[in-house]
């Protein structure tokens, strides 16, 4: 069996229709490149979902497009509240403007970091946690490791 796409089109002469332009192409490795990707995505969500720690993941500018249950876990906030930058507001106040500091030098340099910062839940809780970022080569920037209680 072969995949295939297709495109028609009239073909036209002097402006009267005289016949179909017709184009297949064979999509097959495109369809199992794309199954691969579902795949490993699958695995990845499986795997950090139950992973005991926070795991988030962020683009190159140090957006977070991906949070696992326990980083919500952890924060108390759901694991979307953590995109972009909207995990920043979760840090607390005193300990923000060096997080943000920090974060932004080590996405412009590359570098791991590794640290111990409050979180402040949304009811008010102070939770301590330690956590490191690395920068890892391919479609996303940089990773983020979050231990806590």
């Amino acid at each position: 069996m072969l995949d295939v796409e297709a495109f028609g089109a009239p073909f036209l002469m002097e402006g009267k229709t005289v016949g179909q332009l017709g184009i297949y192409m064979d999509i097959s490795r495109r369809l199992k490149a794309e199954k691969s990707i579902r795949e490993s995505e699958e695995l990845f969500r499986l795997l950090s979902s139950a992973a005991p720690i926070g795991i988030v993941r962020c683009d190159r500018e140090g957006r977070i497009v991906y949070a696992n249950q326990r980083w919500g876990e952890m924060t108390g906030r759901a694991p979307d509240s953590a995109l972009g930058y909207g995990w920043m507001e979760s840090i607390h106040p005193d300990d923000h403007a060096d997080v943000e500091r920090e974060w932004k030098a080590a996405i412009e340099l590359g570098t791991e970091l590794k640290n111990q910062t409050r979180f402040v839940t949304p009811d008010g809780t102070i939770v301590w946690i330690e956590w490191q970022s690395r920068v890892l080569r391919g479609p996303t920037a940089c990773q983020s490791d979050l231990s806590g209680p």
